[in-house]
């Protein structure tokens, strides 16, 4: 226990003492001697009793009654509102019921606020490209953005899913069109000429609407093939650089 902490009170259930403090309670096991667990540390604890089903009751002085069938259970970021999250690799992503993105690291218990929208929506999907290394999000706005938080691109648009298309290119599956959209300029791309050759220009960005008049659902690109599967209300459809087929 940290020589600090002052121990209010103490409680005993089977084979454990619990040390109340203002900041928490901590917790000996008979079972792992020499060893303490700390809990709650932002409640000011008053007393812990355990009832015949091993469902812990956790008194606080001024936050009530905790009640939990599971001690070592832990409610990991409770300030943050969870909806959509995405892991990749070591790196997790959260997209929360009002509008925001957060990058979380769960060693050391901290979030970092990538975006914050202003229409207080759900974040609906939400993908890391690990290929061009941006963040694909959509609420009632459709965002690419940086993992340092710079909006790339935004556009009002109900996106369904998205996947990468090589380097330089996405697809997206949204209410109104199956859709490629160009990140940065890769004459390189599998993609680069034929979205030359058919896309347009609409509210300032450029396009290339594969189908159109549909509600897509969701997108998979098949890298090794070049070819795109996009689900919509109207069935299946499959895309290449040059064709289109139900």
């Amino acid at each position: 226990v940290k020589q600090d902490a002052f121990i209010q009170s103490l409680s005993y259930t089977p084979n454990s003492i619990w040390m109340c403090t203002p900041k928490g309670v901590y917790r000996y096991s008979e079972e792992h001697p020499g060893t303490y667990t700390h809990y709650f540390a932002d409640k000011n604890i008053s007393c812990v009793m355990q009832d015949r089903e091993g469902n812990y009751w956790i008194c606080t002085q001024n936050d009530g009654i905790i009640f939990t069938p599971d001690i070592d259970r832990k409610l990991l970021f409770p300030n943050l509102k969870p909806h959509k999250i995405s892991i990749v690799g070591n790196d997790v992503f959260l997209g929360s019921s009002d509008d925001c993105i957060y990058k979380l690291d769960f060693d050391h218990q901290t979030s970092t606020l990538l975006h914050s929208g202003k229409s207080n929506h759900t974040i609906d999907q939400i993908h890391y490209d690990p290929v061009n290394k941006y963040l694909l999000f959509s609420s009632d706005i459709f965002y690419v953005v940086q993992e340092s938080g710079k909006v790339l691109f935004s556009l009002i648009m109900a996106a369904k899913d998205y996947t990468s298309l090589d380097k330089g290119y996405i697809a997206i599956a949204a209410s109104g069109s199956c859709t490629i959209y160009r990140l940065m300029d890769n004459p390189d791309n599998y993609w680069h000429q034929p979205y030359l050759a058919n896309a347009r220009k609409i509210n300032g960005n450029y396009y290339w609407n594969l189908i159109e008049d549909v509600r897509a659902k969701s997108v998979v690109y098949i890298p090794t093939e070049h070819r795109m599967y996009f689900a919509t209300n109207i069935g299946l459809f499959e895309a290449t650089r040059y064709h289109k087929k139900p």
